[in-house]
């Protein structure tokens, strides 16, 4: 605990600063590592990690043989991996692949053949655009993501969120491993997220993508338009006379239109 702490959110209401409503949606909608040194002015209890030892160790499960909904994909950069998750309908990991050393064109092969048509998200930074941009030209389904200090803090909330609301599937293994390991620090211009030096994240970036495109699945909503049951001509004789006295008719035809 700190031994100094900060004001607490209950005083802060009393105080009329801010409502309970806003603490309480804050506590919602913010990772806990974030509300608690916000709003709690408490260190996180996992030290560094923004995720949570147990909440990363809830999520994890087997590999799902479900057929996969979304994919994430982060590109390797000199010494990392190439990892391509997917995920299924429940954002469990059914597609888990990593490689390294690979020819650029081979990589953009073995991508077109896992993810297929399939909604996906993959790292443009850097190296990685042209790499996009080809496989874009290849299949519609793919879209770019462009990694800077804001957009990886973004994705790597959203992450977090996923994780301690259990809403997404984690594989034991090296997934786990660099989740575990994975780290925040707070800057004058946001926060970094990264994994300590000398170790890799590209298992953790191709799961944040893969789940973004899953949330972003899940919120396109379709509707569904039933067709009217077809009525029977209806005989109109004298058509002036028929429209002069349907006119008469206050609910009849399309509202009046408003120019206001």
């Amino acid at each position: 605990m700190n031994p100094h702490p900060g004001p607490r959110p209950a005083d802060a209401v009393r105080a009329g600063i801010i409502t309970a409503d806003e603490v309480e949606a804050a506590r919602r909608e913010l990772p806990e590592h974030v509300f608690r040194e916000l709003y709690l002015a408490e260190p996180s209890e996992d030290g560094s990690n923004p995720f949570g030892l147990r909440h990363i160790a809830a999520c994890v499960g087997p590999l799902s043989t479900s057929t996969p909904e979304v994919f994430g994909v982060d590109l390797a950069k000199s010494v990392d991996w190439t990892v391509v998750v997917g995920l299924d309908k429940g954002r469990r990991v059914c597609v888990f692949e990593r490689w390294q050393q690979a020819a650029w064109s081979d990589t953009q092969e073995r991508i077109l053949s896992l993810v297929g048509g399939r909604p996906a998200l993959v790292d443009s930074t850097g190296v990685g655009d042209p790499i996009v941009e080809a496989l874009r030209r290849r299949a519609g389904n793919i879209e770019g993501f462009k990694f800077t200090q804001t957009s990886k803090q973004q994705l790597m909330e959203g992450l977090c969120l996923s994780v301690q609301r259990r809403e997404v599937g984690v594989l034991d293994g090296p997934m786990r491993a660099e989740m575990e390991s994975f780290e925040y620090e707070p800057t004058r211009t946001g926060v970094r997220y990264a994994a300590p030096e000398g170790l890799h994240d590209d298992c953790v970036v191709a799961l944040a993508l893969a789940n973004e495109r899953g949330r972003r699945y899940a919120e396109v909503g379709v509707t569904i338009c039933t067709p009217l049951a077809r009525r029977a001509p209806e005989p109109v004789g004298d058509i002036h006379a028929w429209f002069r006295e349907r006119r008469r008719d206050p609910n009849w035809g399309f509202p009046p239109l408003s120019l206001n």
